[in-house]
């Protein structure tokens, strides 16, 4: 590991029930983008996960850090959100994200401020702190970085991660995520000694188009954005076969040439139809370029079409 230069952070991998235990610690995983933050003499360097550079995306970002580093050098590991009415908005935050014309980006900063909340802190005056335990290094980012508005510590409940879950899933959040509380921070990717706990979320979404195979096979989903329609991934048709008939007649009578969605869809044996039918749908997360993970039917919706967007 080396300041300034981006590597894969330590990633926690995915387990199915929260637990206690008086071992691990326990914090809210935020909905929001992954991002590290290069502070050196020089100026800061962000990086997210996938090792793309972030920093011209987020330039309050500079000052902000800056001021809670003071002049020493540091790297910090955190979430990058955007919160709209007191909760992470995921879709808000890919907005700042993807964003790459400088007068979008100036005027995304008025419009979507963003904040970074911390968990981790990897180097500091010259020194490498991954060697050293989770706990040692929370100490060291409780009292060596300074908080603000837009840039905060994110809190630790110890062994009673059963009770931060139903917290979590009362306020409508993402999950949990645990650590092992001796954990030294072991870059590459997903470790076991971090994991999270997702809270299942739903969605009202479009159906844009469909695939076949000896019947209905696959949805494919979306939701409208200021734009348009955006494509945000397929389900699995899984449906009762009658169900399933009476859905294929009705895609069948309206199918389009053309896809409704904005952005690029790719695949073969994919029929376009008219955005018209709502449907209520199960998903883990989003991925990072705005696609549903592991998503299931829960059933027909009856919002109207226009009220199937990301907005919360």
């Amino acid at each position: 590991m080396m300041l300034g230069k981006p590597f894969k952070p330590m990633d926690p991998v995915l387990v199915d029930e929260i637990f206690d235990n008086p071992r691990w610690a326990y914090q809210v995983k935020w909905d929001g983008v992954r991002i590290l933050a290069h502070v050196q003499r020089q100026g800061i360097e962000l990086f997210n996960k996938r090792l793309n550079r972030r920093t011209d995306q987020y330039p309050e970002m500079q000052e902000i850090i800056q001021s809670a580093v003071g002049k020493r050098e540091a790297l910090l590991d955190g979430e990058m959100i955007a919160l709209r009415n007191g909760k992470p908005n995921f879709y808000d935050l890919i907005r700042r994200d993807w964003s790459t014309s400088p007068g979008v980006i100036k005027a995304l900063v008025s419009s979507i401020p963003v904040c970074y909340m911390l968990f981790d802190i990897l180097y500091l005056d010259g020194k490498e702190l991954r060697s050293k335990s989770w706990e040692e290094r929370q100490s060291l980012l409780q009292n060596n970085i300074k908080i603000s508005s837009q840039l905060v510590i994110t809190d630790v409940v110890y062994e009673h991660g059963e009770t931060l879950f139903e917290a979590v899933k009362t306020q409508g959040l993402e999950g949990v995520v645990a650590k092992e509380r001796h954990s030294k921070y072991l870059i590459g990717g997903k470790n076991k000694l971090w994991q999270k706990i997702k809270v299942m979320q739903q969605l009202n979404c479009l159906v844009g188009g469909y695939t076949v195979n000896s019947g209905l096979a696959a949805l494919l989903l979306g939701v409208f954005s200021e734009r348009g329609l955006i494509y945000i991934g397929r389900v699995n048709a899984a449906l009762k076969s009658t169900e399933k008939g009476e859905l294929l007649n009705f895609l069948k009578n309206n199918v389009q040439k053309d896809s409704p969605f904005i952005n690029k869809t790719s695949g073969k044996g994919i029929y376009w139809v008219k955005p018209y039918l709502p449907i209520l749908v199960e998903f883990l997360e989003w991925t990072d370029d705005l696609k549903l993970r592991h998503p299931k039917i829960i059933g027909f919706s009856g919002v109207k079409p226009n009220k199937c967007t990301l907005q919360k």
